[in-house]
C-alpha cells in the first residue's frame, strides 16, 4: 500500500469516527427531551424549573359570564373581565427541591358589564371611579401585593408568606368586629392564599415524580375559584405528549367540594350560602422542556345553587381563564 493509500484509509477512518461522535451527540440532545427510552416508547421527566436571576413576566386573564335566576323566576346577568400582570423570580436554590418565588402583582385591567352599564378600570390610567363599585373592591385588593410563594417538588403551591401581607391580614383581624361582613369579605378574600394562588400560579395539578410516557394518567387534587367561590375536586389528569415544542397536560373535573362558609355573590346585598354545585371544568397546561410554564387555560361551565337571606337562587357560570408567559428577563 502506497503512502497516498494509507492517507486515504486514515482519512476514511477519521470521518467514520467523526460521524459516530456526531451521532452520539445528537442522541444526547434528543435525550434532553425525554429522560428514558425503552421499547421505543419515549418517557419524559416533567417538572417545573426556575433558574436563578431570571424574571418571568405573566398575564392572567379571566372572562366570566353569569346568569342568575331567583325563586320568582326573575333574572339578572353580568359579565366580568379581569387582567392581572405579575412576575415570578427565584432568588435562591434549595437542596430540598422546594422552589421559593418572589411574586409581585404589578398592574390590573378590569371591566364589569350589566345591561347597558359598564365599570372600567386600568391601573395605568387616572380614572378611579371604579373604587366605588363593590365588585371591584375585592378584585383590586391583590393589586400591588408582593409575597413569597413556596412550590413543592411536585409543582404544587405549599404556602404564601410576606411580611407586609401578614401585617395587612393582622390589621383586618383586629378590625373584623367593626366592619360589615360583606365589606370584610372583599378584603379578606382578596388577600387570601386561595385568591392569590388562583391568580399568580398557572399550575393547578400535581406533577408526577417519575418519568412518564404519552397518554399516562394519574389523579390529582384540583383547586379553583369560580366567581370568588373556592371549589375543590380530585381530577383525572392525562399527559398528551410533546406537542408543538411543549409538554401538554390536561385534566377534567366534574364534581366539586366546597366549605360551608358564606360567600360573596356579585350584586347581592349580603353574603349568601352555597347549597350545591354541579358542572364541568377543563384545564390545560403547557410546559417547555426547560421546565417553564408557557401557557395554561381553565374553562368551566357550572351551576351554583345558593340561599340569600331566605330566597333561593342559582347562578349559571361560564368562565375562561388563561395564564400566558409574556417574557423572560435576566438581571
Amino acid at each position: 500500500m502506497g503512502r497516498n493509500d494509507a492517507r486515504s484509509v486514515v482519512a476514511f477512518c477519521s470521518f467514520r469516527v467523526f460521524f459516530i461522535i456526531c451521532f452520539i451527540a445528537s442522541v444526547g440532545l434528543n435525550d434532553s427531551l425525554y429522560a428514558q427510552v425503552g421499547d421505543d416508547i419515549p418517557k419524559y421527566n416533567i417538572s417545573l424549573r426556575y433558574p436563578i436571576t431570571i424574571l418571568h413576566k405573566y398575564k392572567y386573564e379571566e372572562t366570566t359570564e353569569v346568569l342568575r335566576t331567583f325563586s320568582d323566576s326573575s333574572r339578572r346577568s353580568y359579565e366580568r373581565n379581569v387582567q392581572y400582570f405579575f412576575t415570578h423570580n427565584n432568588n435562591q436554590m434549595r437542596n430540598d427541591g422546594i422552589i421559593v418565588l418572589d411574586v409581585s402583582i404589578d398592574s390590573l385591567i378590569y371591566s364589569f358589564k350589566e345591561k347597558k352599564s359598564e365599570i372600567y378600570f386600568n391601573s395605568q390610567g387616572e380614572d378611579l371611579s371604579a373604587f366605588n363599585f363593590p365588585d371591584f373592591k375585592t378584585v383590586s385588593v391583590p393589586l400591588s401585593k408582593s409575597f413569597k410563594l413556596y412550590i413543592s417538588p411536585y409543582g404544587e403551591p405549599i404556602k404564601i408568606e410576606g411580611e407586609r401581607l401578614n401585617e395587612f391580614r393582622n390589621y383586618l383581624k383586629k378590625g373584623s368586629g367593626q366592619i360589615d361582613s360583606l365589606e370584610l369579605f372583599y378584603w379578606e378574600d382578596g388577600i387570601s392564599d386561595e385568591r392569590l394562588i388562583s391568580i399568580v400560579f398557572p399550575n393547578k395539578i400535581s406533577l408526577p415524580s417519575n418519568v412518564i410516557a404519552k397518554d399516562s394518567s394519574w389523579k390529582s387534587l384540583y383547586k379553583m375559584q369560580a366567581d370568588y367561590k373556592n371549589l375543590y375536586d380530585t381530577c383525572d389528569v392525562k399527559f398528551l405528549g410533546f406537542v408543538n415544542g411543549n409538554y401538554n397536560i390536561s385534566s377534567v373535573t366534574n364534581k366539586y367540594i366546597f366549605n360551608k362558609n358564606d360567600y360573596y355573590f356579585p350584586l347581592l346585598s349580603k353574603l349568601a350560602k352555597i347549597d350545591s354545585v354541579k358542572g364541568r371544568s377543563e384545564y390545560d397546561l403547557n410546559i417547555t422542556p426547560r421546565g417553564t410554564i408557557k401557557y395554561a387555560t381553565s374553562d368551566y361551565d357550572i351551576i351554583i345553587y345558593g340561599t340569600h337571606i331566605r330566597d333561593f337562587f342559582y347562578d349559571i357560570i361560564k368562565s375562561k381563564s388563561s395564564w400566558e408567559l409574556l417574557g423572560q428577563y435576566k438581571f
